[in-house]
């Protein structure tokens, strides 16, 4: 636009020579300096100042020309349109709506003093006959509207399509972020998870330790007073020493018992393997049996059919022993003269493809309001010191998780409690694991 109105002067001054009127060529080559003077402003880093300078230029020239030429100018009132919107996307619409008032104000007030016959501006073009010159300046003013819209809408369009791209690229970074945060979230409970359930391991054990010493105190008095009776015993009384070697026997495989209770309760292992459901009841049973004495509880197991099935041993002795446990120690808060029952039911069978554990105790039941809550982690219902709650929760991880199963509970307060397990019974594996023994 600039180079047009240079070169349109430049031609109007040679056409018209004398009756030249219109804008100075000293000027226009001033104005031409100045442009290239805010050019090198920008690209020194300068754009706003340059911005705002370029503005004030174009606002003091169209002043100028409604001023000379009179406020009804045509190309005038285009320009203003023009940089109005240069301002609004050069600098900011708060500006835009600044120099619009500007504007307004000065058209306004170069009406009112031509009106009052204050200022007299040159309308020799009002009767001058319009040129294609005129129709070509009008078309340019009108075509760089157009372009700085276009250049405004695009910059708009391709700034909504980054910020799009962003929001998209910032949701999948986020929902990423939200996957990892979980998972290492749920990797980190589940390590505390493993590491609280070693601590209540030991902790329940350094809680039998009194109950298993005492037990292992008895079958090693017998073993100790069975070979002082052989060390006595006649050479004749054949049948008599037998009888004692028997008794000893009896009495070792007691201790290996219990030594095997020790060590499945103090062991971890994740490994397989086929074992006795069958033994390892018994075996558990074995480890609480002081703690039910104790509490004057009998605990009664009659098995009617051996089961093997093939899993972690050590993870079912463990579920089992807190079952037991936790029926032993309903009956804590009830006195032995007012107990309906002292005693523990424990029924073990194979139905088709399922193995079911039943233990039942009669004694101080679960409320309703615990009932739902039971199996929550840190949840228990016993006094203050005599457990942290995590024995059922890791009881029903076990067996829905490791066994495949499912835990069920029965309970009315005052009454007694009931707890079914059921899980699947690995008869292939089973039998390929007893033929490969």
């Amino acid at each position: 636009m600039l180079l047009w109105s240079f070169l349109y002067s430049v031609a109007s001054r040679i056409s018209d020579g004398e009756n030249y009127k219109g804008v100075p060529i000293i000027l226009s080559c001033l104005v031409v300096l100045f442009f290239l003077f805010l050019y090198a402003l920008s690209r020194k880093g300068y754009f706003i100042l340059a911005s705002y300078l370029l503005i004030f230029l174009y606002f003091l020239t169209i002043s100028y020309a409604c001023f000379h030429w009179g406020t009804n100018l045509p190309t005038a009132l285009l320009s203003f349109s023009l940089i109005i919107i240069m301002a609004s996307i050069l600098i900011s619409t708060r500006f835009a709506f600044i120099l619009s008032c500007s504007i307004a104000a000065v058209v306004i007030a170069l009406a009112y003093l031509e009106n009052r016959g204050v200022i007299h501006p040159a309308r020799y073009w009002l009767i001058k006959r319009i040129y294609t010159s005129d129709g070509i300046g009008y078309a340019i003013i009108l075509f760089l509207i157009a372009v700085v819209s276009w250049l405004s809408n695009r910059e708009i369009e391709g700034s909504l399509r980054r910020a799009r791209l962003s929001e998209s690229a910032l949701k999948e970074e986020r929902d990423l972020l939200e996957i990892k945060v979980e998972q290492r979230t749920r990797e980190l409970q589940e390590a505390q998870s493993e590491k609280i359930t070693q601590l209540y391991r030991f902790a329940e054990f350094g809680k039998l330790a009194s109950g298993l010493f005492h037990d292992l105190m008895n079958p090693l008095t017998s073993i100790s007073l069975y070979l002082e009776h052989m060390n006595k015993a006649n050479p004749a009384e054949v049948a008599e020493t037998q009888n004692y070697l028997k008794k000893a026997f009896e009495a070792s495989k007691r201790i290996d018992r219990f030594s095997q209770a020790v060590r499945k309760q103090l062991q971890h292992r994740e490994a397989r393997e086929l074992f006795s459901v069958t033994e390892g009841v018994r075996q558990a049973i074995q480890l609480v049996a002081h703690k039910a004495w104790q509490e004057g509880i009998k605990i009664n197991y009659e098995p009617t059919q051996e089961i093997e099935t093939f899993d972690n041993p050590l993870k079912f002795h463990q579920v089992v022993v807190n079952l037991i446990s936790n029926a032993i120690d309903s009956y804590a808060d009830i006195p032995k003269d007012h107990r309906r029952k002292s005693e523990i039911a424990l029924t073990l069978e194979r139905r088709g493809l399922g193995i079911n554990l039943t233990i039942q105790d009669w004694g101080s039941g679960i409320s309703d309001e615990a009932r739902e809550k039971i199996f929550q982690p840190f949840y228990t219902t016993k006094t203050s010191g005599k457990g942290i709650g995590i024995g059922l929760s890791t009881t029903k991880e076990i067996i829905e998780k490791d066994f495949g199963g499912k835990i069920e509970m029965e309970s009315v307060s005052g009454q007694g409690t009931i707890f079914r397990i059921s899980f699947p019974w690995r008869e292939d594996v089973a039998k390929d694991a007893r033929q490969s023994i």
